[in-house]
């Protein structure tokens, strides 16, 4: 049986978003500030450090438990935030160039095996873009045709066609928020086969400090965890990738493990004309010494790849430990709240980074601010 964790330090990579570390800290606030509660855990916080730009740190005390963790935020907000405000139009059309490349370079076969609810965020944007376009047009001519007879008023048609258009999908939007996917996914197109980008750069960044406190620190901790979110878990591996190249592939410390929260990965391992990343997953399979992974992604997430070797179908996972779980979302809240839940697909996909109604081994504060190690979760 594994000792109690006392210290442990924790690198946070965040998704696809432009908001800020102090978007995140306030959340981790509030949310385990409630974890706290109803766990009867005497907790504090301190604040934000934001001295450096590139990493944000603030210090986390689980009295009853006896933990004390250092948690540092890895910004790449910035790199996010100009494709976040691309105007609708050029949105629209990179959109559209990323759906036909996707269509025409992905693997189809390999995305297909990994069931429908890996498939849904391919798919769902362009079903409402289409059924959307489609279905008001043709309602709108049965309307003028039901109205007007005989007479063909095809600039009035267009127009309203126009306007009911704007109106079903600002309802979508509000709905599902699929321009966040569209914005993702002209990100995907502009960034996923740029060798030498901002991105590419500022992972250096990123991985230089990883790798420094991983030889430099580590021994302070019980505990060195490289955690991400969402588009974040696509990233995670090209950094350690460059900290094995920093560490010239030396063993890693005993007491890391990299973990992914709704794992995204195979948007680029399943791309083909994502090479400069793939090269990152095979050089990460073919050289990485060994150290564990741990991804945590629902079932119910259609916005990620549940169970999955985030390695295929371009390697194997090499001498790394994949290890997978369920935050098992359906049996930390009642059935009433979990229904609510389920139809906020935004809500659910950030629901890894909340606190639960009942406490459970895959819950985030239970992880990071818990006393007992992650490698429990890992060997089960």
């Amino acid at each position: 049986m594994s000792q109690p964790i006392t210290q442990r330090k924790v690198f946070y990579l965040a998704g696809f978003d432009p908001r800020p570390s102090q978007f995140y800290y306030d959340l981790f606030v509030r949310e385990f500030t409630q974890w706290s509660t109803t766990n009867d855990k005497k907790t504090a916080l301190s604040d934000l450090n934001t001295d450096d730009a590139d990493e944000h740190t603030f210090r986390v005390n689980n009295a009853t438990d006896k933990v004390d963790t250092e948690f540092s935020f890895l910004n790449w907000n910035h790199v996010v935030s100009p494709y976040w405000n691309i105007a609708t139009l050029s949105l629209v059309y990179y959109f559209l160039r990323y759906y036909l490349s996707t269509l025409k370079h992905s693997n189809w076969s390999h995305i297909s095996s990994l069931g429908k609810n890996s498939i849904q965020a391919y798919i769902l944007p362009l079903i409402f873009i289409v059924a959307g376009t489609l279905g008001s047009c043709l309602l709108l001519n049965i309307l003028f045709d039901f109205l007007l007879g005989d007479h063909n008023y095809l600039l009035l048609k267009i127009a309203c066609s126009i306007g009911v258009l704007g109106l079903v999908t600002y309802v979508l939007m509000k709905k599902i928020k699929p321009l966040w996917i569209l914005r993702a996914m002209a990100f995907n197109y502009r960034v996923f086969p740029d060798e030498d980008g901002p991105l590419m750069q500022h992972l250096d960044t990123l991985a230089q400090k990883v790798y420094l406190e991983l030889t430099n620190h580590a021994e302070q901790y019980d505990e060195v965890l490289l955690m991400s979110h969402s588009f974040g878990t696509i990233l995670a591996p090209i950094i350690m990738n460059k900290v094995n190249a920093l560490n010239n592939y030396n063993p890693l410390p005993t007491n890391f493990t990299l973990v992914t929260l709704a794992q995204q990965s195979p948007n680029i391992t399943c791309y083909n004309k994502a090479i400069p990343f793939q090269r990152h997953y095979q050089e990460l399979s073919a050289k990485s010494p060994a150290f564990d992974w741990l991804d945590i992604s629902s079932p119910a997430d259609g916005i990620c790849f549940y169970a999955c070797n985030p390695f295929a179908p371009i390697c194997d996972e090499g001498r790394i430990a994949l290890h997978y779980k369920s935050p098992r979302f359906h049996a930390m809240y009642s059935k009433e709240s979990y229904a609510h839940i389920k139809k906020n697909r935004f809500l659910l996909h950030f629901k890894y980074l909340y606190a639960h109604e009942m406490n459970s081994p895959t819950n985030y504060f239970q992880l990071v601010t818990g006393n007992q190690s992650i490698k429990r979760l890992c060997n089960d």
